[in-house]
């Protein structure tokens, strides 16, 4: 789609940093994180009063009992309402999915939130309520059902394995959620979701097992999504009470109208542009609240917001500056929410909620899809400088030059990643070969850290395989024994005297990966099967095909495309590239060291080795266009990918890889010993997915695209590689420079790339953020997968972030 020049040149110029808005963010930033019981103790009462009703019909129940309890607060000032707790940065304890984490948090001396280092109030009435209304649900959640399965299977070695950091422990905390139809609730509103689960009821004749079961989750649906209306009303009843105390003239105006919107919406189609931010958030905040989870995804809202937002624009009801700031409004909400993690999320996301937004990409005819609106969010997110929702860019050749330098303008002053960029070609393709027809793939969008996903077709991505490749890695030198724990985990592949070649070697590698990979499945396969049994009615009623199935999203028969809900993710392909090489060299190619030597060094951690560890560091890395290194590369991530489409998730779908980032090198690499290729042990890895591991880079940007353009990225159903780029903003400052950027990313693209995001700043902006951490609250940094605050990482995170700060120039491959 063409946008004006003169629409472009308004928006450049609106002011998305209002006094509201920015007093809004200020008290988000001035506000200690709290631990709430409300939550947890309406459900646990709803679960009380229920027991022998149908499972679905509890959860409905369930839910309407949190939404007629929690407190309902209107900030001063804000226009788009909403809270999830009653404090401004609050979150709930996913209690009736793993209470242990709720009762661990409140027992401990240092409590924090999403992050190791931010830390959180509990009020004594919050932590005797959680700590009791936990205790209840011990036998009873999701996760000692989980539990219990993995250690019947697999007695003590699941833990084990856990313990050891290779394989990660299954989802425990609250559930990962997809997104609502927004389109669908903002053309026919939940009053017409009801009507259309009443309509299903109607038609029912039989009444055999299976039609009672849908009539079971209809009645759910329609239990739900009354709730969510009638907790709108909630806040429509504030706003009269609060507007008739109201002196000041203005803001009392403000809260009439907010009453009148909360009374429309969501329940009825949204009329104009700010009722479709309200119903918006209104439903995007009741997943948050049915699930007590994270990885809502706004997806496509340049594309959804649209309509309204043109109409308003078009009849001047509003102008490009209102729109402005009722989005910038939206973002503070999004910044208000967190969730409470155990200690594993906490490493690997580091205070992330996962929210993940989309712009750009094509339409259903294959045209640009790119509006207005879409240069309008730009501009918000570059003002606003918060930390998420994530915002993903799907890149085509038909888009602009101007809304590409647009971002990238976006992406120097945000500084965080904010946004990355996915190749839409790649991307659709790779749906398509997973059995996807064109007419759904066209309209992914991204969720979670980086993920490409179908919104509205796909439910609770919930349970995934995660495979550590340098474990695994430590075990083939070791045969199947974790040198760090000691005991014997993964299958005997091989002495390591009995190598007689680096083929031989690489094969016993294969063998323990094949081990791993089959146990990680079986894992994830009994937590879809635990999941499956917590039924999601709101979130049901808003995907496509479940009311018609009359089947829950987390069940067999209820999202659209099942082969989607779960995936491999096999990570640290880097190191164990480099170790393969270094191996290959100086072990079997040059012969000047055994592998007894090389294992033996491992093990002391390079104490006493250091002309050995030289060795290994001098034995070429990946990341600088070198084809010894590169083609090691090339066969694992291709060998890996193909082989985990073997699996099956539990739908009966073949698997597919998943390669994104989250924090996953630190909290990896705190449980993996020293590596062949030079790195100590407890270190972390090398970030993201092709990243080059820490001081390894020698090439700069063009050796690096030269390296990552070698390998596959439209087979095997990939959906996600993470690439990170950290330039200077120093020189991103003209258009000509932004142009470079511009033709370094359309270079990777044009052969064959799938994913980049740049992290854009310099040494001396995070060593002055360390010194003043309160000057720099809205630095924003990307941690491989995610943005996050930079003050709000622990300090290993941040001198990672601070390494490798050299800006080299920009050459375009051949």
């Amino acid at each position: 789609m063409v946008v004006s020049k003169i629409a472009i040149d308004e928006i450049d110029k609106v002011n998305v940093l209002t006094e509201r808005v920015k007093k809004r963010r200020q008290e988000y930033w001035e506000m200690t994180p709290h631990l709430c019981a409300e939550r947890g103790h309406l459900a646990t009462l709803s679960w009380r009063e229920t027991e022998g009703k149908p499972t679905v019909i509890r959860r409905a129940k369930l839910f309407e009992k949190v939404l007629e309890g929690i407190p309902v607060l209107i900030w001063n000032g804000e226009l788009i309402v909403g809270s999830q707790t009653r404090f401004v940065r609050g979150c709930y304890t996913p209690v009736e999915i793993n209470p242990q984490i709720g009762i661990d948090e409140c027992k401990s001396e240092t409590p924090t939130i999403g992050s190791e280092v931010v830390g959180i109030i509990i009020p004594e009435e919050d932590k005797k309520a959680i700590i009791e209304d936990g205790l209840w649900w011990k036998g009873k959640s999701i996760c000692d059902r989980m539990d219990e399965t993995l250690q019947e299977v697999f007695g003590a070695w699941a833990q084990d394995a856990v313990n050891a950091r290779i394989v990660p422990a299954i989802q425990r905390e609250g559930m990962t959620s997809t997104d609502v139809n927004y389109e669908k609730v903002l053309h026919i509103g939940l009053r017409g979701v009801i009507e259309v689960a009443r309509r299903e009821i109607h038609e029912l004749s039989v009444f055999d097992f299976d039609e009672v079961h849908k009539l079971h989750f209809l009645q759910a649906v329609i239990i739900a999504c009354e709730a969510v209306i009638k907790y709108a009303n909630r806040y429509s009843k504030l706003a009269k009470e609060l507007a008739f105390k109201e002196r000041d003239n203005d803001r009392r105006r403000e809260l009439e109208n907010i009453a009148k919107i909360c009374e429309w919406v969501p329940e009825n189609p949204a009329r104009n542009f700010r009722e479709a931010a309200q119903s918006f958030w209104f439903c995007y905040l009741a997943l948050v609240l049915e699930e007590a989870g994270f990885c809502q995804s706004p997806a496509r809202m340049d594309q959804y917001f649209y309509p309204p937002y043109e109409k308003d624009i078009k009849e001047g009801t509003i102008s490009r500056q209102d729109a402005a700031e009722i989005l910038g409004c939206l973002w503070v909400k999004f910044l208000e929410l967190s969730t409470h993690k155990g200690p594993q999320q906490k490493e690997r996301t580091q205070g992330s909620q996962y929210s993940n937004l989309t712009v750009g990409g094509i339409n259903s005819k294959g045209e640009d899809a790119t509006n207005e609106l879409s240069f309008l969010i730009l501009e918000v997110v570059r003002q606003v400088k918060v930390h998420q929702p994530h915002l993903c860019l799907r890149y085509h050749d038909k888009m602009s030059d101007d809304f590409l330098i647009k971002a990238l303008e976006c992406n120097r002053d945000v500084h965080g990643g904010i946004p990355y960029f996915n190749n839409d070609r790649i991307v659709i393709h790779n749906l398509i070969e997973k059995g996807i027809p064109p007419e759904d793939a066209w309209d992914w969008a991204g969720f979670g850290c980086v993920h490409p996903n179908l919104p509205h077709r796909v439910g609770q991505p919930t349970s995934w395989c995660h495979v550590n490749l340098n474990k695994v890695f430590e075990m083939t030198l070791n045969n199947g024994v974790d040198p760090v724990s000691g005991k014997k985990l993964g299958i005997e592949s091989g002495n390591i005297q009995s190598f007689s070649s680096y083929d031989e070697f690489y094969d016993a590698f294969k063998k323990q990966f094949r081990f791993w990979l089959k146990r990680g499945a079986q894992m994830a396969r009994i937590a879809s099967v635990a999941y499956a049994d917590y039924p999601v009615p709101f979130h049901s009623a808003t995907l496509d095909d479940c009311i018609k199935n009359g089947r829950d999203a987390n069940e067999s028969g209820g999202m659209r495309y099942p082969q989607l809900a779960a995936k491999s993710l096999d990570r640290g392909h880097q190191n164990v590239a480099n170790s393969l090489a270094a191996i290959k060299n100086i072990v079997f190619d040059k012969k000047k060291v055994t592998m007894t030597e090389v294992v033996d060094a491992l093990s002391k951690n390079f104490e006493g080795k250091e002309e050995l560890r030289r060795m290994l560091l001098s034995a070429p890395k990946w990341g600088n266009d070198d084809d010894i290194v590169d083609d090691i590369m090339k066969d694992l991530w291709s060998w890996t990918a193909e082989t985990i489409t073997e699996e099956t998730n539990a739908w009966g779908h073949h698997i597919g890889p998943a390669r994104h980032g989250l924090s996953w090198h630190y909290w990896a690499g705190k449980a993996t010993g020293a590596l062949p290729d030079g790195r100590k042990e407890f270190t972390p890895l090398a970030p993201g997915a092709l990243d080059p591991m820490t001081g390894t880079s020698t090439g700069g940007p063009t050796a690096l695209i030269n390296s990552c353009s070698k390998l596959t990225f439209d087979h095997f159903g990939l959906m996600d590689a993470v690439l990170n780029f950290k330039f200077s903003p120093s020189i991103l400052q003209t258009r000509e420079q932004l142009k470079k950027v511009l033709a370094l990313m359309k270079n990777y693209f044009d052969r064959g790339g799938l994913f980049i995001q740049f992290n854009v700043f310099d040494k001396a902006m995070l060593l002055a953020a360390q010194e003043n951490p309160e000057m720099y609250r809205d630095l924003i940094v990307r941690v491989a997968g995610y943005s996050a605050y930079f003050v709000e990482l622990p300090r290993e995170l941040q001198e990672l972030e601070k390494a490798n700060r050299k800006t080299r120039p920009i050459r375009l491959a051949a």
